[in-house]
C-alpha cells in the first residue's frame, strides 16, 4: 500500500532526517552492510526507548491485526484517498501471497505496535527474466514517534532479511518529490532509484452515455487474457493461482472487485469507500487494463469505465511509460492528481544485472499502492 500522500507502500516522509546509519549495497558481495553517515547526528539513547521484531514473533495474529488497524487509523486518518484498514481488510491484505512474517518488520515501545513495515516476496519481471522481488508497503508510524529514525531503522531490517530470503530486487512506490526531499531521499540513501514514474489519473463522478462492458466471471481465461496482454512488463508480478484468487476471488467485503470485458478487452473495478480528508467517500479503482492493440483503446476504456459505478470517481494508476493509455485516459476527461515514484534497490548480482536491461512496458500492482 504507498507513501507520503500516497495510501498503500505510505512512507514515513517526517523520518527521513534521522540520524540513523544508512546501509549500501556492495558489488564484491551482493551483500548490505552499515557504514557510518558523516555530518549525521548521533542517536544517544533515543532508539533504546523501542524493541523491534518481525511479525513472526508476534503471540496472537489477532491482537497484532486490531494494533495495526489501530495504527493505520492514526498515521493515514487525515490523507487523501486512503483505504479504510479495517481488521477484516488487514487479514485479508496480511494473506497476501509471499507476505511473510518473518519478513514484516514492526516496532513496539511499552509493548505498543508504534511503527510497521510490510514485505511480500514474489517473482517479477524485470528486464526481461524473472527475478526475486521484495516488495516494501505500509511503511508507518505512530504520529507521536516519527523524526526518530523508525522507518529507516525498519526499512534497514527488511532489506536485511529480504536478502537472508534470497531476494534479487526490492521495489516499493512513493510520492514522487525532488530527489533530495521527501521520501525519496530516504529510499535514495538505502540504496533505491528510480524506475518508472506513475500518475494517479482521476476522472470526476459522471456517468458515461457508453453501453457499459460486460462483468465477467474470474475463470482462468480472463487470467490468461491479463497475463498475455501485461506479462511482458517491467514489474509484473508472476500471476499464479493464488495470487489471482487473492487479488479476484477471497476479497474483503468491503472492495469488492468485478471483471469487466469488451470485445478482447478486460480490466478489473474496484469499488468501495476510500478516507478523504476525514471521511470516508466512494470510488472506483479500474485497474489490469488489458486492451490487445488490435482494440480502439479509447473505445474500450470507456466502455469499461462506463461499467464503474456513476455516482463515484474513478481513479487509473497510469505508468508513464504507457502513452497509448494515457491519451485514452485523457479522452475520457481523466486528469492526474499526483506522481508517483517506482523505486527499485539490487539485493543481489542478479538483480544489479537485471536492473541494467528494460522491458517494454511497466506494470503497476495496484495493491502494492492504493491496497485494493
Amino acid at each position: 500500500m504507498g507513501a507520503g500522500v500516497t495510501p498503500r507502500e505510505r512512507s514515513e516522509v517526517a523520518d527521513h532526517g534521522s540520524g540513523v546509519t544508512p546501509w549500501a549495497h556492495t558489488g564484491r558481495q551482493g551483500r548490505f552492510r552499515r557504514e557510518a553517515a558523516e555530518g549525521l547526528p548521533p542517536q544517544g539513547g533515543m532508539m533504546d526507548e523501542y524493541s523491534f521484531a518481525a511479525h513472526a514473533k508476534a503471540p496472537d495474529r489477532d491482537a497484532l491485526v486490531a494494533e495495526l488497524s489501530e495504527l493505520d487509523a492514526l498515521t493515514f486518518s487525515h490523507y487523501h484517498g486512503v483505504v479504510h484498514a479495517t481488521p477484516e481488510f488487514l487479514r485479508w491484505y496480511t494473506a497476501r501471497p509471499g507476505m511473510k512474517p518473518q519478513l514484516c518488520q514492526a516496532a513496539f515501545r511499552d509493548d505498543r505496535l508504534v511503527a510497521n513495515v510490510f514485505v511480500t516476496l514474489a517473482p517479477m519481471m524485470l528486464g526481461g527474466s524473472v527475478v526475486k522481488c521484495g516488495l516494501i508497503d505500509t511503511v508507518m508510524a505512530h504520529p507521536e514517534h516519527r523524526r526518530r529514525g523508525l522507518a529507516r531503522t525498519l526499512m534497514q531490517r527488511a532489506l536485511s532479511a529480504m536478502e537472508a530470503e534470497g531476494a534479487d530486487v526490492s521495489l516499493l512506490y512513493t510520492a514522487r518529490s525532488e530527489p533530495m526531499l521527501g521520501p525519496e531521499r530516504l529510499y535514495r540513501s538505502l540504496g533505491y532509484s528510480p524506475r518508472e514514474i506513475v500518475a494517479r489519473m482521476v476522472r470526476p463522478a459522471q456517468p458515461l452515455p457508453i453501453a457499459p462492458a460486460r462483468p465477467v466471471a474470474p475463470e482462468a481465461e480472463a487470467r490468461l487474457a491479463v497475463e498475455q496482454s501485461l506479462g511482458g512488463r517491467d514489474g509484473w508480478l508472476t500471476l499464479d493461482g493464488d495470487l489471482w484468487r487473492w487479488r479476484r476471488v477471497a476479497r474483503p467485503t468491503q472492495y469488492p472487485v468485478a471483471l469487466h470485458a469488451v470485445g478482447s478487452a478486460l480490466a478489473a473495478i474496484c469499488t468501495g469507500e476510500l478516507i478523504s480528508s476525514g471521511a470516508l467517500r466512494p470510488l472506483a479503482v479500474v485497474s489490469d487494463i488489458a486492451i490487445p492493440e488490435a482494440e480502439d483503446a479509447g473505445a474500450a476504456l470507456a466502455a469499461i469505465v462506463s461499467a464503474a459505478p456513476s455516482d463515484a470517481p474513478v481513479t487509473v494508476l497510469c505508468p508513464e511509460s504507457d502513452a497509448r493509455l494515457a491519451q485514452a485516459l485523457a479522452g475520457l476527461g481523466f486528469a492526474s492528481t499526483g506522481l508517483e515514484v517506482a523505486m527499485l534497490c539490487p539485493i543481489s548480482g542478479r538483480g544489479k544485472a537485471a536492473l541494467a536491461e528494460r522491458a517494454d512496458g511497466w506494470y503497476v500492482a495496484t495493491e502494492s499502492l492504493i491496497g485494493v
